[in-house]
């Protein structure tokens, strides 16, 4: 009688054992779920103000180049009109 009680505590400590470990999996998995989650969210962050700061480089290019076209422009009617 003794072993076979025996036996059964040991069938309930590992039904335990297994069931501890389950919910450690699956807690483990939501984790990483929310860090992989929250890395994406930082990496579309990160490109959104790359995207941002090229956008805003290439209007700045454009207003110099603009600036540089009108310049070009009014000298080349200036020397018509010395001409």
């Amino acid at each position: 009688m003794n072993n076979l009680q025996n036996y059964m505590e040991v069938c309930r400590q590992r039904e335990r054992q297994k069931f501890v470990v389950k919910n450690y999996y699956e807690f483990l998995s939501f984790i990483l779920s929310g860090v992989t989650k929250a890395r994406m969210e930082r990496k579309i962050d990160k490109e959104f103000k790359r995207a941002t700061q090229m956008l805003a480089y290439y209007e700045k290019q454009a207003e110099n180049l603009m600036e540089y076209l009108m310049k070009r422009k009014c000298l080349c009617t200036l020397i018509q009109q010395l001409s």
